[in-house]
């Protein structure tokens, strides 16, 4: 298997397992996704890191305080927050 190919392999088993979490209602902890990645192939810390920033890089994942989100996941979350805000300013007493 060429780099290139180990390479590709590698960014799609990291994005596909953020997804299945983000489909399964999980987020990955950014640091045990690393180790999971060096553990499964052999790789170093600042290799899987720098796969990790690729992907940030071109908005397929969000890391934000530490855990790591698909970029649909991130999105549909940041909507229902922005949602919830603008509820609780309509009614600040908390009444129906």
């Amino acid at each position: 298997m060429s780099h290139e190919s180990k390479r590709m392999h590698r960014v799609s088993w990291l994005l596909g397992r953020v997804q299945a979490a983000a489909m399964n209602g999980y987020v990955w902890k950014e640091e045990n996704l690393i180790s999971e990645a060096c553990i499964e192939f052999g790789a170093g810390r600042r290799y899987i890191k720098e796969i990790l920033k690729d992907l940030v890089n071109t908005k397929r994942i969000v890391i934000e305080f530490g855990e790591v989100f698909s970029k649909q996941a991130y999105d549909a979350q940041k909507i229902i927050d922005k949602n919830i805000v603008h509820e609780e300013e309509l009614n600040p007493e908390g009444k129906p």
